[in-house]
């Protein structure tokens, strides 16, 4: 819009009415007298000589000022109108230089999980419990399965016996001072002539042994306590953790049953969100790119509503013979629908950009 900045003279003077925009002006009328305003784009100046004047056209004058005040260039009224026009080209000519976007498809589709996990345990054994059943909402960190550990649980508490068990710490500790003080009574006898150089060097072999020991004894110590961490680390080998969030779709073991690290015992499914995996032709795969728009109409539901969804993953290879690069969309799963819906979908790219292969 155009705003208007008016200035009124005292004693029924002119009223310049300035619509401005792009810097700074200073307007002259007849009565050269001077006004500042701001340029809009297009300046109209009208004169009124009081209530009874007809409006007229006044032969003004523009100055063009600087940061200052001081007069710049003087320009004439029509040429106004020309730096209008030249910016309104440059609009327009940037508004179409604006990239476009562009519709793609319709491709047929066929939604997926968005994760698939075939859980096992890591050491063989018997199955003792079974926390879940098909179709129960699992998060990461739930415990799902797990082995008998009766004899694991007593190891463990041997283990723990072992790692707080400091008596050979404390009796190297013994001898060490016994030693330590013999060498020192060895040494002052030999001074005054009463123990032997052997006896002083054997007192000091006693001394270098019993610290030997007492370094042993807290080696052992510490081994205890590594020891405890690792069957306790074997005891969490016995349990079956989710690690993700999602739905329990089979259970593969009992109560009873005979499990290894070969050998599945649970999976479990997460479809939301899901994901679509679309096999573009190769011409239209290379306008697409990693975050553009998608729309899925699905053929099995009795609905015309789209549903909205992204690209998170352009293939980096094709399939030569077919021309085709797998494309795969991921969509909100908010209503729970299962997987292998069959679906249209449409892609909305901006022109002219190419693909950027990247993915989970």
């Amino acid at each position: 819009m155009l705003h208007a900045y008016e200035h009124c003279l005292k004693n029924r003077q002119r009223i310049f009415t300035v619509c401005l925009g792009i810097g700074r002006i200073r307007v002259q009328g007849w009565n050269r007298a001077r006004y500042d305003a701001k340029i809009l784009g297009v300046v109209s100046c009208l004169r009124f000589q009081g209530a009874r004047d007809a409006c007229q056209w006044g032969p003004m004058e523009i100055i063009l000022m600087d940061r200052v005040g001081r007069p710049g260039i003087r320009w004439r009224l029509w040429i106004l109108p020309v730096i209008a026009a030249v910016g309104c080209l440059a609009t327009t000519r940037a508004a179409h230089q604006q990239p476009s976007e562009e519709l793609l498809g319709p491709f047929p589709a066929i939604s997926r999980p968005s994760d698939f996990r075939e859980l096992a345990v890591a050491v063989r054994g018997r199955v003792d419990r079974v926390l879940v059943k098909p179709g129960d909402e699992v998060s990461p960190g739930d415990e799902l399965l797990m082995l008998e550990d009766a004899v694991q649980r007593r190891t463990i508490e041997l283990a723990r016996i072992a790692s707080t068990d400091d008596s050979n710490v404390r009796n190297a500790s013994l001898l060490r001072e016994h030693w330590a003080e013999e060498v020192r009574l060895t040494t002052a006898s030999n001074e005054q002539g009463g123990a032997s150089e052997n006896e002083v060097r054997d007192a000091r072999l006693k001394l270098g042994q019993s610290e030997i020991a007492l370094d042993s004894a807290r080696l052992r110590l510490t081994e205890a306590g590594i020891e405890l961490e690792r069957e306790l680390a074997r005891l969490d080998e016995m349990r079956v953790i989710s690690p993700i969030k999602g739905v329990v779709l089979e259970v593969h073991k009992r109560k009873g049953e005979t499990a290894d690290e070969q050998t599945k015992v649970l999976t479990i499914v997460a479809t939301d969100p899901l994901w679509l995996e679309v096999n573009v032709p190769t011409r239209e795969a290379m306008r697409l790119r990693v975050g553009d728009a998608a729309r899925v109409l699905w053929q099995d539901l009795d609905e015309d509503a789209e549903q909205a969804g992204r690209v998170i993953f352009i293939s980096p290879t094709g399939h030569a013979g077919a021309r085709q690069v797998q494309v795969r969309i991921e969509i909100a799963n908010e209503r729970d629908l299962p997987s292998g819906l069959h679906g249209n979908v449409m892609f909305l790219s901006p022109s002219g950009v190419s693909g950027k292969r990247a993915g989970p």
